[in-house]
C-alpha cells in the first residue's frame, strides 16, 4: 500500500482511537527523555568519580592534563546526551508509527489499526478506498482493538532501569564519599569539575600554606612557609613559575615542631611576579600568586633656586642625584619637584620633620611630578628635605634624607699681591703701586685706600674699580663651594701727595664692601693686611728692594739645591763603591747608598722646577727656562740613574754606573753655580734698569713742577731747580757710562 498524507487520517480517524495513540505517544518519549536523561547522568557521574581516583592517585603538576580529563569527560557526556537524549527525541512519531509497533507486540490484531489508518489516510480523485461498509467496519474492528491497549502497559521504565541503577550507584558513591571526608571529597570534586580553581590535590587539607596571595614591593624578600600536619614528611619543594613561563623547582628547608613539620624558604629580593606552589610527601597544594609592584619612589629630584635680586643671577635649575648636601644662599626661594615612578595615594615633603604646605602635581606622559616652593630666610639654617610617598597598597618609598645647606653670603676678601714684603723703607718721593685681589660671593661695591701717618687716621682715598677675574676650571662661584668670584685691582700712592713734614711712618691698608643690601644687614667689609713704611729719603727704590728680596730667596733655593747635591755626591762617592757580591750582585749597603742619592737628587729636581715656576713674572723672568733646563737635562739624569742602579739586580758594570752618577752629579752642581752667577748679572742690570726708572720718574717730576711754574704767573720757579736738574744728567751720565746696555732697555 502506497502512505499517503498523515493529517488528513489524523482528522478522519475516531476520536477515541487518536486520543489512545496520542497518549502512548507521550509515555514513550517521556520514557525516552527519562532514559536518556539517566544515561547522561550516569556517564558524568561515572566521569567525575574516574577523574576524582585518577587526581587521588596520582601527583598531576600539569593544569592542562586536568583540562584534558574535564574535557574528555565533558566530551564523553555529550555524546551520551546526541546518542540518548537529542537523537531520540528529535525522532518523529506519528499515529501510523505507533500502531505498528503496537500490532508488532500483539500479531491478532492483523494490522487491523495501520490499515484502517492507512486506507482513510487516501482521498482525492482516482483513489478507490473499497466499500465504504466493510471500511466503517475496519475502523469499528480497530477502534475495538485499541481500547483494550493501556500504554503504561505496552511501554513501561523496563528500558530506563539500567541507567537508573547506574546513577543510583554513582551517586551512592559520591554521597558516601561526601559523608566520610567532605572536605577531600569537595576538593577533588571541585577540581574534576572546575580545573581552573587553583585548589590543591586531596592531600592539601593536611599542608597549610603561607603566605597565599600576596603582594609586595620590587625588590623586598618574601617567606613562604608550609606547616605539615604529617611529621613523617621529610622533604618539601617550591615549584614556581614566571608570567613567561619560566618554571621552577627548590628545595625548602625543615624545622620540626610539635605535631609536625616547618618548610620554609626565604626568596631575598623578588623582582617579577609569579604563582607558586608547594609539595610535601603527597600533598600538593593549589596555585598561590606572588604579585609585585613597583615601590613608589622619586625617579628623579629637581631643585630650582630663585636666587634674590641683588646677586644678579638668574634662576638655576639641578636635578639631585648622589649628592647628599644642596646649599642655598639665604634668601632664597626654592622649588622641589619630584618626578615619580609611578601614581601614589600620599606624596608629602617633609622639612624639619614636617609637613611642606602646599605643592602641585603635574604629569609628565605617564608620570606624576609633585613641586612644592618655600623660602629659606635670612637665618642661615639648615633644613633636612625628605619625600615621603605612599601607594594604594600602602608601601612607602625608602626615602633619602638631603640637608639644605643654607649658606650666609660671606665677608669680603682683600689681598695684597705686590710688594711681597710689607714692611718697607722708601723716600718721600717715591710712588707705591699696590696689586691686590678681592673676592666675593657675588660682587664688589667699592675698595678704598687707608692710610695712616704716625699711627693716626690721615685719610680715605678711594680706589680705581678692580677687573672681573675669569673663573678658574673646576669652580663655578655657587654658594659654599671653595672657588668664588675674584677681581684684581691696581692702586698707586704716591708719597709726596702726603703731608710727610713730621712723619716718620706711613701705614696704608685697602678695605672692600661687597653688595649686600642695607636690609639684609649689608654691606660687608673686609681689610686687607697693612703695608708699614719707613721714611728713609737715603732708601733704595723700591723696584731695588724688591730685587733684593727676589734675589735673596732665588739664591735661598740654589742654596738647598746645591746642598741635595752634595748629599747626594757624598752618598754615590762613599756607599756606592763598598765590593759587590759575586757576579756582580748588589750588596745592601750599595742599594742603600743608591737609594739616598736617588731621593736627594729627586728632591733638588723638584726643588728646582718649583723654583723655575715662582721666577716667572719676576726681574728674573728671563731666567725661568734655564733653571728648568737645569732640573731636566742636568739634576733628572743622575736620579735616574741611580733608580736604574736600584731595580738592577746583576747590573753588567757597577763600576761604570757609578762614575756615571759621579759624573752626572758634577754637571749638575757646575749647572747650579752657573745659575747663581746668572742670577748675580741678571740681577745687576734689573737694578741699573731700577736706578733709570727711578731717574725717569724724577725727572718726570720735575718737568711738571716746572710747567707749573711757567703756567703760574705768580709762582716762581725753585732755585734748586736747575741744580736738581743737573744732579740727575749727572746720574744718568753714570749710568750710561757703567752699564750702556741697560741705558738702552
Amino acid at each position: 500500500m502506497t502512505t499517503g498524507n498523515t493529517e488528513p487520517a489524523a482528522l478522519e480517524l475516531p476520536q477515541p482511537i487518536l486520543d489512545r495513540l496520542n497518549k502512548a505517544i507521550r509515555r514513550i518519549r517521556r520514557i525516552m527523555f527519562l532514559r536518556g536523561t539517566l544515561a547522561v547522568a550516569a556517564v558524568a557521574l561515572g566521569a567525575i568519580l574516574a577523574i576524582m581516583a585518577i587526581d587521588a592517585a596520582t601527583m598531576i603538576f600539569s593544569t592542562a592534563v586536568r583540562w584534558g580529563m574535564t574535557l574528555a569527560a565533558l566530551g564523553g557526556v555529550i555524546a551520551t546526551a546526541y546518542g540518548f537524549l537529542f537523537r531520540p527525541l528529535a525522532k518523529k512519531w506519528n499515529p501510523q508509527r505507533v500502531a505498528r509497533l503496537l500490532e508488532t507486540r500483539h500479531p491478532e490484531m492483523q494490522e487491523r489499526i495501520s490499515s484502517a489508518i492507512e486506507l482513510l489516510s487516501m482521498s482525492g480523485p482516482g483513489t478507490y478506498r473499497g466499500s465504504e461498509r466493510l471500511l466503517a467496519r475496519l475502523v469499528e474492528e480497530a477502534g475495538a482493538d485499541v481500547g483494550h491497549i493501556s500504554p503504561n502497559k505496552e511501554f513501561t521504565m523496563r528500558t530506563a532501569k539500567p541507567y537508573q541503577i547506574a546513577v543510583a550507584t554513582a551517586a551512592a558513591i559520591l554521597v558516601l564519599l561526601f559523608a566520610l571526608s567532605p572536605a577531600t571529597t569537595t576538593r577533588l570534586f571541585a577540581r574534576a569539575v572546575i580545573p581552573s580553581l587553583r585548589l590543591g590535590n586531596a592531600y592539601a587539607g593536611m599542608m597549610r600554606v603561607t603566605p597565599e596571595d600576596v603582594t609586595i614591593p620590587e625588590g623586598d624578600p618574601v617567606r613562604i612557609e608550609a606547616r605539615v600536619s604529617n611529621g613523617r614528611v621529610l622533604r618539601a619543594e617550591l615549584r614556581s613559575e614566571l608570567a613567561d613561563g619560566t618554571k621552577a623547582v627548590e628545595r625548602m628547608q625543615r624545622e620540626e615542631t610539635d605535631g609536625g613539620s616547618l618548610f620554609s624558604i626565604t626568596i631575598p629580593s623578588v623582582t617579577e611576579s609569579f604563582r607558586y606552589r608547594v609539595r610535601a610527601g603527597q600533598a600538593l597544594s593549589g596555585f598561590c600568586r606572588v604579585n609585585v609592584v613597583p615601590r613608589p619612589a622619586v625617579e628623579h629630584l629637581h631643585v630650582t633656586r630663585f636666587h634674590p635680586a641683588y646677586t644678579g643671577r638668574e634662576p638655576d635649575c639641578e636635578e639631585v642625584t648622589e649628592v647628599d648636601r644642596i646649599h642655598v644662599l639665604a634668601g632664597t626661594d626654592v622649588e622641589v619637584a619630584a618626578e615619580l615612578n609611578k601614581p601614589v595615594q600620599t606624596v608629602n615633603l617633609i622639612k624639619r620633620n614636617e609637613a611642606v604646605p602646599g605643592g602641585k602635581t603635574t604629569q609628565k606622559q605617564d608620570r606624576p611630578i609633585r613641586s612644592w616652593r618655600f623660602g629659606v630666610g635670612t637665618t642661615g639654617e639648615s633644613a633636612s628635605l625628605l619625600v615621603r610617598l605612599t601607594d594604594d597598597y600602602g608601601f612607602e618609598n625608602r626615602p633619602r634624607r638631603r640637608e639644605l645647606v643654607v649658606v650666609r653670603d660671606e665677608a669680603p676678601s682683600i689681598e695684597i699681591v705686590e710688594p711681597a714684603e710689607l714692611k718697607l723703607r722708601m723716600r718721600p718721593t717715591d710712588l707705591l703701586p699696590i696689586l691686590y685681589t678681592a673676592g666675593d660671593d657675588f660682587g664688589i661695591a667699592k675698595v678704598k685706600m687707608l692710610i695712616r701717618l704716625n699711627g693716626k687716621q690721615a685719610e680715605t682715598r678711594d680706589v680705581p674699580e678692580p677687573v672681573r677675574r675669569a673663573p678658574s676650571p673646576g669652580g663655578n662661584g655657587e654658594p659654599g663651594e671653595s672657588e668664588r668670584p675674584s677681581w684684581l685691582g691696581r692702586a698707586v700712592l704716591d708719597l709726596t701727595s702726603l703731608q710727610l713734614a713730621r712723619a716718620r711712618t706711613v701705614s696704608v691698608q685697602l678695605a672692600v664692601a661687597d653688595n649686600l643690601p642695607a636690609e639684609r644687614k649689608g654691606p660687608q667689609q673686609a681689610h686687607s693686611k697693612t703695608i708699614s713704611i719707613t721714611i728713609d729719603r737715603r732708601a733704595k727704590s723700591l723696584a731695588q728692594q724688591t730685587i733684593r728680596a727676589q734675589e735673596a730667596a732665588i739664591h735661598k733655593a740654589l742654596d738647598n739645591t746645591e746642598k741635595r747635591l752634595r748629599e747626594a755626591k757624598r752618598h754615590a762617592e762613599k756607599g756606592m763603591k763598598a765590593p759587590l757580591k759575586r757576579h756582580n750582585e748588589m750588596t745592601a749597603a750599595v742599594r742603600k747608598a743608591a737609594d739616598a742619592v736617588q731621593k736627594h737628587a729627586a728632591t733638588a729636581e723638584a726643588a728646582m722646577n718649583e723654583l723655575s715656576e715662582d721666577v716667572r713674572d719676576t726681574a728674573f723672568d728671563k731666567l725661568a727656562d734655564k733653571i728648568q733646563e737645569t732640573a731636566q737635562e742636568d739634576i733628572a739624569p743622575a736620579r735616574e740613574t741611580a733608580e736604574l742602579m736600584q731595580l738592577t739586580e746583576k747590573p753588567k758594570d757597577p763600576a761604570a754606573m757609578t762614575d756615571k752618577i759621579n759624573t752626572e752629579l758634577d754637571e749638575a752642581l757646575a749647572a747650579v753655580q752657573e745659575l747663581k752667577k746668572d742670577i748675580e748679572d741678571t740681577s745687576k742690570q734689573a737694578n741699573y734698569l731700577a736706578d733709570l726708572a727711578d731717574l725717569a720718574e724724577k725727572e718726570r717730576r720735575l718737568a711738571e713742577e716746572a710747567a707749573a711754574a711757567a703756567a703760574s704767573t705768580e709762582q716762581e720757579i725753585p732755585e734748586n731747580w736747575q741744580k736738581q736738574q743737573q744732579s740727575l744728567a749727572d746720574q744718568l751720565a753714570r749710568l750710561a757710562n757703567e752699564n750702556p746696555e741697560a741705558l738702552g732697555q
